[in-house]
């Protein structure tokens, strides 16, 4: 058992000893996946506790290029842990605890550079809460936290978060969403964040919307704040220990997720009440108090819960929109031709069958039935051809998960191509009655 508050702190981190001006800043670590609600939990932890507390996110500390090309900015990759200038952070960090106050600067995603928004000065608190995806990469910084979490949330949910927030808040669409997680945020994810879990004191599932580990963290936190600023008992065990048999834990409330080749139980990714991460597909609503956090940051440094998102950027976004928009263009030309062309076949076909001239075409007999299949072959044909080959541009200029009013507009479109060339023929032909719908009296022969 620990019998004094000192030996307590010894325990936690003996770098985090020092008084400033009656205050010991605690530093609190959270790191996980884009999109699992680092922000989220960062912020109801800050509302829930009766101290001072400030988040800053890691976003805050992107490299800055102000010398490199815009066109060359865009290309960086902008999820690797190099992006982000871990020796401010770390001089920064070093002057809080030694209570000198901080100036902090947000970020440019439209021209990815350093805002030029006036410095937000940062006061010593007695909670600090760092929130990032590679929040526990500079062992350094990471050392300094008296408290590390990490949220593991399925990395499904993740993406489907993604999903939500690129498609209702920036009007994403899904081939964009798909080729950013594939080239950057699973990779990286795999390479880096997805080990972090081993530097955490222990794991939060379910992300933000996790209150009882709110709540169990809140609880420690305000006791360990408590202990220090009145020189009461602090709890009795350090987090980073495992509890003695029959001792209880400091968060006892708290899911912990198992660390190294420990089976997960059953109940890891159980949903809880308002956290099915489909439910914006069945109600359309959004919940701007739970899930991605969009928004949801204390600190001067916007986040909308992806932190490594920054080239889904509005300047990116437009040009998304640009060429999502020719991609339909494109898809608007080819189809209007090939209706075209289609139609004019179905009328030539058409013509033919009213027409009768083919040379197996006799009365009677298995000739009859076969002349009668013939004619149904060719009436069909044309429109299985419009069917199929309108489906392959469809697939073609990747408009499966466009928006429903932009399908229904470019059917409409083709109903028009075919309906105004079938009038179009059948107008230049209607004295020749329906014999002459075929190709011959289109051009006049």
């Amino acid at each position: 058992m620990v019998s004094s508050i000192e030996e307590y702190n010894l325990l936690i981190q003996p770098d985090l000893n020092q008084t400033l001006g009656g205050i010991h800043l605690i530093i609190v670590g959270i790191c996980g996946a884009s999109g699992s609600g680092k922000s989220t939990l960062a912020k109801r932890i800050a509302d829930s506790l009766a101290c001072t507390c400030t988040i800053i996110g890691q976003d805050c500390y992107y490299r800055n290029f102000p010398d490199l090309p815009f066109e060359k900015r865009i290309k960086l990759n902008y999820d690797e842990p190099e992006i982000f200038d871990f020796e401010e952070m770390f001089r920064d960090v070093e002057k809080l605890l030694h209570g000198e106050p901080i100036t902090t600067k947000g970020y440019d995603y439209t021209n990815y550079l350093r805002a030029d928004s006036p410095d937000v000065l940062i006061q010593p608190p007695e909670v600090l809460i760092l929130e990032g995806i590679h929040m526990f990469y500079d062992k350094r910084i990471c050392d300094l936290m008296s408290l590390k979490v990490y949220l593991h949330v399925d990395v499904d949910v993740c993406l489907l978060r993604r999903i939500k927030r690129d498609i209702k808040v920036r009007g994403r669409n899904i081939d964009n969403i798909a080729e950013q997680y594939m080239e950057t945020v699973k990779p990286v994810y795999e390479k880096y964040i997805e080990g972090y879990i081993n530097d955490a004191d222990f794991a939060v599932m379910r992300g933000g919307k996790n209150k009882m580990a709110i709540d169990a963290i809140s609880a420690y936190l305000t006791t360990k704040v408590l202990a220090e600023r009145f020189g009461t008992e602090a709890p009795a065990i350090a987090i980073k220990d495992k509890p003695a048999s029959g001792e209880p834990d400091d968060l006892p409330d708290a899911p912990v997720e198992p660390k190294a080749n420990e089976k997960k139980p059953d109940s890891a990714d159980a949903e809880i009440e308002g956290d099915d991460p489909f439910d914006f597909l069945v109600t359309g609503k959004r919940d701007s108090s739970a899930g991605d956090g969009e928004g949801d940051n204390s600190s001067e440094c916007e986040e909308y819960e992806n932190e490594d998102d920054v080239d889904y950027v509005p300047s990116r976004y437009f040009r998304h929109r640009r060429r999502v928009a020719r991609k339909t263009l494109r898809f608007i030309f080819f189809s209007t031709f090939l209706n075209f062309g289609l139609a004019i076949f179905a009328l030539f076909m058409l013509g033919q069958v009213y027409n009768h001239d083919w040379a197996m075409t006799q009365s009677g007999g298995m000739n009859a039935i076969i002349d009668a299949l013939v004619q149904v072959f060719f009436l069909v044909l044309p429109i299985l051809l419009m069917a199929l080959f309108n489906r392959l541009l469809y697939k073609m200029f990747d408009l499966d998960y466009s928006p429903g009013w932009l399908i229904f507009l470019l059917v409409l479109w083709i109903l028009i191509v075919l309906g105004g060339t079938f009038y179009l023929v059948y107008a230049y032909n209607l004295l020749d009655g329906m014999a002459g719908f075929g190709l011959g009296g289109l051009f006049g022969a």
